[in-house]
């Protein structure tokens, strides 16, 4: 996501020269980038997974930051191979809010055609150091199985 901000102080000396402190102009720019950058939503996991045709036991994202706070988890599932009969998959997301372990089922996706996709976002509000996990629940019938791809991203938004 881009950063809209001032244009940065290009005609102002960067520092004083007596002293070699930062100039008041490059100070508010320097603050403003510092808060900009931290209010953006920030990257802490994703998944890419192709050719599944199971199911996926509770796996935890793995997270740079642990902090607690509001996280968004966007999710990309197709099938790509459909059952000869019929299919199903669910995508379960997971997260320890006020101790208590709390699942987010999406929807299942029945169509059992390689057309059939969904696509969500989810916010959590995620305990400090808990884990943020997702799961699939897979079932297929007939004499070719069905086969997803799921694709993953947990975001920091708030702390």
């Amino acid at each position: 996501m881009a950063i809209t901000m001032a244009p940065f102080p290009l005609r102002t000396s960067v520092t004083l020269e007596a002293t070699r402190i930062l100039t008041r102009p490059w100070v508010a720019w320097f603050t403003e980038l510092v808060q900009k950058v931290d209010s953006d939503p920030t990257v802490v996991s994703s998944v890419s997974l192709t050719a599944k045709s199971a199911s996926l036991t509770t796996t935890t994202f793995t997270r740079a930051i642990a902090a607690a706070g509001v996280y968004r988890i966007g999710h990309f599932a197709r099938i790509t191979t459909a059952a000869t009969t019929s299919s199903s998959l669910t995508v379960t997301m997971g997260v320890v809010n006020g101790g208590v372990t709390c699942a987010l089922p999406a929807a299942a996706m029945t169509g059992n055609t390689t057309s059939t996709v969904q696509s969500g976002t989810t916010y959590v509000q995620a305990d400090v150091s808990t884990p943020i996990t997702y799961t699939t629940t897979y079932a297929s019938s007939g004499g070719t199985a069905m086969v997803y791809s799921l694709w993953m991203t947990v975001e920091r938004v708030q702390t």
